[in-house]
């Protein structure tokens, strides 16, 4: 996101997430790295499109 509340020249991310626990966590961070592999629950869950192409072995 371009800027935070409170600081708009500020760049960067911020996330919630639920471990299994139950316990809510809140990140800030000026990036994100998903590496959930190539059918991604994170990538589609955050509406992001994969782009590239796919090869089979």
């Amino acid at each position: 996101m371009a800027g935070r509340a409170g600081d708009p020249g500020r760049r960067g991310a911020r996330l919630r997430a639920q471990n299994d626990a139950g316990d809510v966590l809140e990140i800030e961070a000026e990036h994100v790295v998903g590496c959930d592999g190539s059918r991604s629950l994170v990538r589609s869950a955050a509406g992001i499109t994969e782009t590239g192409r796919t090869t089979t072995r």
